[in-house]
């Protein structure tokens, strides 16, 4: 009983925790694809958790009485394992930027997870008179069948295809967040596989309960920081981490004078954002198309700029400029140089796009600058300047339209 009491103790802090998650999630998730399907891997932890404590509980009570009983919430276990899975899979889908994909073949990955969860199901519903996956003999003491390993790859088939995603992605991303994002993710099904072995060895201990845990938390640590920055659509910097990211570069550059920051702001035309972003497959693709050239941009010619969608169709960049030149007048030559080499190399990326793109009309954007001024308000009068430059820009392209017309 000393053993119960442990193993109740454990498993009710594990489901705290995860309560305090799922908490967290909902309070600082804004995505509601994120949001949801987080919720959903760690709710359904729980269970699984829960479900495990009460056959436990079964178990060391009066489990030769309730043997049936015993068998139904063992069973209940297994099941909750697949679905469990299943959740934390799709999460992986939402972490990996291929939410839209599996929104769009959602029906059928569903269907196909449910034709598992079923097998699962009747596999469970037979076990008590073939054994073949687990058993209980006389003296109670627990026992794995022959086809055990069966019941581990409907568990961990689908964490094990995302893992494979997310191992994938870690071999190709140079960004160190994103590393640590993507080792997470590829590490995470092997956790609760290699304490499930142990728990075979140390049956008093809820172990697995503890890995699915620990490891639902250093999933929370590793993606939410670095969901709660990102915009949903491009995962570009959202406006509250680019502004984070700007502030914390004008307070470096009150203590250097050769160099200097330019804020470009850029607009997206004849985008229709009435619509939810995530319906319009046209904006959701020129959304997306727009971020990617811009990223590439911020980082060709060494300019390491830093990009984010600041709101709706519109997008900002902010880059430093390090002067060569002592002279004010040579320091001005060479930020404009910079700048319209930038814009350069950004209509250049667009036209190449409208080239080689099918779409019902072609990217075009209107394009605003400012040099940012040590004073106060410093940042939000270089967004104000810019934008105005970046409505002028606007206007002058559609007087120009209306003369060609």
């Amino acid at each position: 009983m000393m053993y119960l009491a442990l193993y109740i103790e454990i498993s009710v802090l594990c489901i705290v925790l995860l309560i305090i998650v799922a908490l967290q999630s909902s309070v600082r998730l804004n995505d509601s694809g994120y949001k949801r399907s987080y919720i959903n891997a760690v709710v359904c932890t729980m269970s699984y958790v829960s479900v495990d404590c009460v056959s436990r509980i079964i178990h060391y009570g009066n489990g030769q009485l309730n043997m049936d009983l015993l068998y139904v919430f063992k069973s209940m276990y297994f099941i909750s394992e697949t679905v469990m899975g299943y959740l934390w899979f799709v999460y992986f889908e939402f972490v990996l930027d291929k939410g839209e994909e599996y929104t769009k073949n959602k029906e059928m990955m569903d269907a196909v997870a449910l034709f598992f969860i079923f097998v699962n199901f009747f596999i469970c519903v037979i076990n008590s008179q073939t054994g073949f996956i687990y058993y209980y003999d006389k003296n109670m003491e627990y026992h794995i069948g022959n086809c055990y390993v069966l019941q581990i790859v409907f568990a961990y088939l689908y964490l094990i295809t995302g893992s494979f995603q997310a191992f994938c992605m870690l071999i190709f991303t140079e960004k160190n967040i994103e590393r640590t994002k993507y080792g997470t993710l590829a590490l995470f099904p092997y956790i609760p596989i290699i304490f499930s072995i142990i728990q075979m060895r140390f049956n008093w201990m809820p172990l697995i309960s503890v890995s699915v845990t620990v490891t639902s938390l250093l999933i929370f640590f590793a993606t939410q920081e670095d969901l709660i920055s990102k915009d949903a659509v491009t995962s570009l910097n959202n406006n509250r981490e680019f502004l984070r990211r700007m502030y914390a570069e004008v307070e470096k550059l009150k203590d250097d004078n050769f160099v200097v920051i330019y804020l470009l702001v850029f607009e997206i035309n004849k985008l229709d954002l009435r619509d939810r972003e995530q319906r319009s497959r046209e904006t959701g693709k020129k959304l997306k198309a727009f971020a990617k050239i811009l990223e590439d941009v911020s980082v060709d010619a060494n300019r390491k700029a830093i990009v984010g969608r600041i709101k709706g169709n519109e997008f900002a960049l902010f880059m430093k400029i390090y002067h060569k030149e002592s002279e004010k007048e040579k320091q001005k030559n060479e930020e404009r140089t910079i700048i319209r080499e930038l814009k350069i190399d950004l209509n250049n990326a667009i036209a190449r796009y409208n080239a080689k793109e099918e779409v019902d009309y072609n990217l075009d954007v209107n394009i605003g600058f400012a040099r940012y001024k040590i004073e106060k308000n410093g940042v939000n009068n270089a967004f104000l300047e810019a934008e105005g430059k970046m409505y002028k820009d606007r206007i002058s392209k559609e007087q120009i339209k209306r003369v060609v017309n």
